[in-house]
């Protein structure tokens, strides 16, 4: 009888410290998706101050990226500027989040308004053992 009893109460023990790390991993995963839509939000609203340059990027994107585009040049923008100078966006939503091993990759969706209609800004981001979320590439879903 006393063993099952210890039995059970190493059992509830174990359920206890589950429940425990399951609510701790949940709290870490929603806080890096609010940085990742914070990320997201910010480099968006830039977009509409700064338009398609390569200031909007500036600290908000990684090297790597800003290498290729800053390589390109204006022909980096140039299939964006047909949609004409960004006039507003709506808070960005996050679609992806992908982190293993303190690495993490994100996409978020931007609704925004341009000048020449509505389009979504897709955003893929890069995060590093909690660091800052940054901008590495870009994509326009019409």
């Amino acid at each position: 009888m006393k063993a099952w009893m210890v039995i059970l109460g190493l059992l509830a023990i174990l359920a206890v410290v589950v429940v425990w790390f399951a609510g701790n991993a949940f709290s870490s995963l929603k806080g890096e998706s609010d940085r990742v839509v914070a990320a997201a939000d910010t480099f968006s609203r830039g977009l509409v101050t700064s338009g398609w340059t390569i200031d909007a990027f500036s600290g908000l994107a990684t090297k790597d990226y800003l290498e290729t585009i800053s390589k390109d040049g204006d022909a980096a923008f140039a299939k964006y500027a047909t949609l004409g100078k960004p006039q507003a966006s709506e808070p960005c939503t996050l679609f992806k989040l992908n982190i293993v091993n303190g690495v993490g990759t994100a996409n978020a969706h931007c609704p925004m308004t341009f000048a020449n209609g509505k389009a979504t800004l897709l955003v893929d981001l890069f995060g590093a053992n909690g660091g800052t979320w940054q901008v590495n590439g870009l994509a326009i879903q019409l």
